[in-house]
């Protein structure tokens, strides 16, 4: 592999690297692989994690209603309590990548560590893919063994580019040697990789080039900026800096190539954004706006909130989740009847595709809510 390294005024630069501006925000969009959103590290809390469902929020008002106490209550409430259930079935984790590479880590890991795995999985599935396509392809790598953290890193850096998917697993199989690569080192290991299969075509700086931007006022952040939008494969990273060294606009700069007219209030927030808008698969003006109204910390964390109980409340609601499903159909029917749904309307329920995890969860919250009124 070539190598393009400078040294200037002391600080070492590895040319075209992802060192990324981000400075104290970057933990809280989680650029290390690592889920934003802490999750309990034992799988009891996974399952016991509260994420209110839209059907129980109905059933919460509709338990204040005059209807209630009625011969049919049960009935009723086990119908609110599914309502929602045909949105919830349309999640990712419904899809046959998911659930198959759901199967292979059931087989492969012990039962904690494997509630653990795929909830990391699923959120950051959630987070990062933006389709069905590319949820499949992540979860094949995953299937066939690769290292997690590696694939995730990867893959947040593939998110840059405007490469094909394909390249993700290129550059593993060029950088995993079975050990974990440092997060301070990881991009620009990831950007060697992928200099070396593009045939450098977003462009390689001298260090004749680095000092000669430098004493045009171009600072070293400028040149991780530059080198980021690179990836793009609109302009080299050459281009990018002989724009910015004549205009001192970044905003011109990313309007340049984006083709949208971007006003961002400072730098670090323009290229937040640009991120994000990869990230929500979105312009950046409109990542522009969020972060402007909301801040970059808030944004990125309410993202991480937002996809970590998306991904939890679709596992929450699925076979291959809760251990629950060993109980067999004469306990989910034995629980149902004891809070007042009969045998026949759980057959029923069966036989229409209701899963048994999905029972499981109406009866117990109508054991809760039966139990909070006494």
């Amino acid at each position: 592999m070539k190598k393009r390294i400078c040294m200037f005024v002391g600080i070492t630069i590895t040319l075209c690297t992802a060192v990324y501006a981000f400075t104290d925000a970057q933990t809280a969009h989680d650029r290390d692989g690592e889920i934003g959103v802490e999750i309990a590290e034992d799988a009891t809390n996974f399952v016991e994690a509260e994420i209110e469902t839209e059907a129980a929020e109905i059933l919460l008002k509709e338990a204040e209603s005059p209807t209630e106490g009625t011969a049919n209550e049960p009935q009723r409430k086990i119908d609110l309590l599914l309502a929602g259930r045909e949105t919830s079935k349309e999640s990712f984790v419904t899809e046959d990548a998911f659930q198959n590479l759901a199967q292979t880590m059931r087989g492969a890991l012990p039962e904690a560590d494997f509630y653990k795995r795929v909830s990391k999985t699923a959120v950051f599935m959630s987070k990062y893919c933006r389709d069905s396509e590319e949820r499949a392809y992540f979860s094949s790598l995953l299937a066939q063994g690769r290292d997690f953290k590696t694939v995730s890193q990867i893959y947040q850096f593939w998110l840059t580019t405007n490469e094909d998917i394909g390249i993700i697993e290129k550059i593993y199989d060029m950088v995993y040697y079975g050990e974990e690569i440092a997060n301070s080192a990881a991009d620009a290991i990831f950007e060697e990789a992928f200099n070396e299969l593009t045939d450098n075509k977003c462009g390689a700086l001298t260090r004749e080039q680095i000092e000669n931007y430098i004493t045009q006022g171009v600072s070293v952040d400028d040149i991780r900026n530059a080198n980021l939008l690179c990836r793009q494969g609109v302009k080299t990273i050459e281009e990018i800096l002989d724009e910015y060294a004549a205009t001192k606009d970044w905003n011109a700069v990313v309007s340049d190539i984006s083709k949208e007219k971007i006003d961002a209030e400072n730098t670090q927030l323009l290229f937040e954004a640009v991120y994000l808008a990869r990230v929500k698969n979105t312009s950046i003006n409109d990542a522009v706006s969020e972060m402007t109204e909301n801040g970059i910390s808030e944004t990125w964390e309410t993202w991480n909130d937002t996809c970590t109980r998306s991904a939890l409340k679709a596992l929450k609601q699925n076979d291959l989740w809760r251990a629950k499903i060993t109980e067999g159909t004469e306990t989910i029917i034995k629980s149902a009847e004891e809070n007042g749904i009969s045998r026949e309307n759980v057959i029923d329920l069966l036989n229409k595709g209701v899963s048994e995890i999905e029972i499981l969860d109406a009866v117990d919250e109508i054991a809760a809510e039966e139990t909070s009124r006494r």
